[in-house]
C-alpha cells in the first residue's frame, strides 16, 4: 500500500537533525544567557554600525564592493544591506541574531578530493584519521 515505505523508512535522516537541531538551540540559549542583552537591548558592535550599516545606508548596494583594510567584508555588508531600510534598534538585533546563528551553526569540513583516497594514516571511505585502537596505545 505505501510503496515497500513505512514510516521508520520515510523519517530515517529525523533523528540526527532533530538532534543537531537540539544542540543549536541550546547553544544559541547559553550564548543569550550570557548576554540577554544582545537580544533585549540591541546595540551596534565594533563596524557593524560605524562600517557596514552606514555604508549600506549611505551608499547603497555599491557599499558591498567597498574594501575595509584591504578586504572585502562580505557578510557582514550583505547583513547590513538587508537590513539598512530598518530602524537602528531593529537593524542592531538582526546583526546580533545573525552574529549567534553563526557562533551556534553546526560546522561540516568538506571532503576534499586528496582527502578520499585510502591510506594507511585515513580511513576507509570517510577521510578522516584512524584513531588507534586501546591495543595500539
Amino acid at each position: 500500500m505505501n510503496g515497500g515505505h513505512d514510516q521508520a523508512t520515510r523519517n530515517h535522516g529525523r533523528p540526527g537533525q532533530l538532534w543537531s537541531a537540539g544542540l543549536v538551540a541550546v547553544g544559541a540559549a547559553l550564548v543569550i544567557a550570557r548576554r540577554p542583552d544582545a537580544i533585549t537591548n540591541p546595540q551596534f558592535w565594533a563596524e557593524d554600525g560605524k562600517y557596514w550599516f552606514a555604508d549600506a545606508y549611505n551608499h547603497g548596494a555599491q557599499a558591498l564592493l567597498q574594501s575595509y583594510e584591504g578586504y572585502l567584508q562580505t557578510l557582514p555588508r550583505l547583513v547590513a544591506a538587508a537590513v539598512s531600510g530598518l530602524s537602528l534598534s531593529r537593524a542592531a538585533l538582526v546583526f546580533n541574531v545573525v552574529g549567534i546563528a553563526i557562533q551556534v551553526a553546526p560546522r561540516r569540513v568538506p571532503h576534499v578530493a586528496a582527502f578520499r583516497a585510502r591510506g594507511p594514516e585515513l580511513g576507509p571511505r570517510t577521510g578522516r584519521p584512524r584513531l588507534p585502537s586501546a591495543a595500539q596505545l
